[in-house]
Order: C-alpha cells, then structure tokens, then sequence
C-alpha cells in the first residue's frame, strides 16, 4: 500500500488534490489508520486517478466524473454526459472563434485606416420596455420643443426626469428636411395615454447594435454609418422593419450642449447562430 506522500508523487498529484477527492468521495483511501489518521492507497487505485485525470483533461467537472465513475451507470447516460460536455466545448470553440473575427476586423481597420475607429460597437439584447412617447413629423431642430411637452406630461404624473429619453427614428430625412420621429421616455409605472401621448411598449430586440457617442440632439452624427460599417465586416444587416433608437443616457446638469447618447439599431446575422454567439462572448 502507498502512503499518501507516495501515491501523490505515483499519480503526480498534490498531496492537497487527494484530501479534496477523499472530502468529496470520488477517490476515497484504501484504508484509514484510525489512529494516526494517516491514508494509504492501493496500486489498483492509480487506475482510477488516471481516469480521474484524463476526465478532468476532457473538461468535466469534479461531479461529472463522481457520476461517470459510479458502477452502476448506464452506456445511455454515459453518452449524454459526454454528449453534453461535448456541446459545451463547442460552444466555446464557436464563441472563440467569434472573438478572433472581430480581432481580426479591427487588424483590417488599423491597416485601412491607420487607427482604431472612435466608435465601440457592442452587441445587446434588449427587453421590453413601457414608454410614453410622442410621434410626429418635425423637423430635428423642434425636437426640444417635444421633449419639453413630454416632460411637461411626466412632471404632471410625477414621473422622475431621470429617466432616460429617446428619439425613435421611423423614417429618413425628407426633402424638406423633416422627419418621422418619435420622443420618448421609460416608464417606471403605468400612466394614462391622451390624444397627444401614447403609452405602448417597446418590443424586444434579440440584437441590437450600440454606439456610445456624445453628439447635440437631433444633429447628424457618424455612429449610424459607424454602426453601418461594422455591419458590413462582420456579415451583419440591419433587421428588417428596424427602427434606430438614439437614448439619451443622464448627465449631471451643466451648459454642454452635447448629449452622452447610445445609438441603437436592430441588426441580425445572416447566420443567427453566430451572431447569438457573438452577443454572449
């Protein structure tokens, strides 16, 4: 038999790993001297450390292989397990690999450009979400004059100015220079719609491309085309029916004219699995 010192150097394992399978009883001693407390292995069961090992190598976890181990499991639930681990590693190899796409994009970048784009595009999913909103065609310079009307609505509830405000953006710029826009705030608490505000709900966005940018509300900016660009290197398209939302994120008070603004817009992969990879990697 093997003291515990000897069995750790035979299965080059630390003395400390063998006290920790002993607590857990997947590699429990041979035998306890109930006096001195010492362990001692029998050779026989450097084959079961060696299985240990190389279930460990494959990725299982300490309780996986307690279950692969047990002699009364069956070749079906053997299978699964190993089927499950081999699911979970893919899983990784594909999330992996997502993340050397977008490394290898921003290679591309610097090459073309010289320098890394002021623009972080990230991936979310978004949830629904209660709105009080205003939708009319204006043009973008009488965008403050709907936000105060909407405010003046939400002071009148008692809903807190806190919240964070958006613009809906429904259509593209017209002749005239106007737009089919949407003002909008979140909505902590049901309220009452009238004949100039709705009260609806947001629907979920499974993708949704974000720009963080500080840009004066209503005024053109580049995140759009920033968005756009990215799009286009890593195969992505604007969903159908998307509609951008330009959230206005808080700020202490002050003079700045410029807005601490996430631009959003609905974006899907053209494989939808790579891009639900990319979005938890």
């Amino acid at each position: 038999m093997f003291k515990i010192g000897d069995f750790a150097k035979s299965g080059k394992v630390s003395v400390k790993l063998l006290r920790r399978y002993d607590q857990i009883g997947l590699l429990p001693p041979a035998y306890t001297d109930k006096h001195t407390g010492y362990r001692y292995y029998t050779a026989e069961q450097l084959i079961r450390l060696r299985r240990i090992q190389a279930f460990r190598e494959l990725g299982f976890t300490l309780e996986q292989i307690t279950d692969l181990l047990k002699a009364d499991i069956s070749p079906t639930q053997t299978r699964d397990l190993f089927r499950q681990k081999q699911a979970e590693i893919q899983q990784l190899v594909e999330t992996q690999q997502a993340r050397l796409s977008r490394l290898e994009a921003r290679l591309q970048q610097i090459e073309r450009e010289g320098t890394l784009s002021p623009y972080e595009v990230m991936l979310k999913h978004i949830a629904p979400y209660a709105i009080a909103s205003i939708r009319e065609v204006i043009a973008p310079a009488q965008l403050s004059d709907i936000f105060g009307e909407l405010d003046e609505y939400l002071s009148y509830y008692g809903i807190e100015l806190s919240q964070p405000h958006s613009v809906l953006w429904h259509g593209t710029r017209s002749q005239q220079g106007r737009m089919d826009i949407e003002v909008s705030c979140v909505l902590t608490r049901p309220l009452p719609d009238s004949q100039r505000i709705a009260v609806r709900t947001l629907p979920e966005v499974p993708i949704m491309a974000c720009v963080m940018h500080m840009c004066r509300p209503g005024n053109p900016c580049d995140a759009c085309s920033a968005i756009d660009d990215w799009s286009e290197e890593h195969g992505f398209c604007f969903a159908e029916s998307s509609i951008a939302r330009e959230v206005y994120l808080p700020q202490e008070g002050g003079d700045n004219p410029f807005a601490l603004t996430e631009m959003q817009i609905p974006v899907m992969r053209r494989s939808t699995t790579d891009a639900l990879l990319m979005l938890h990697g």
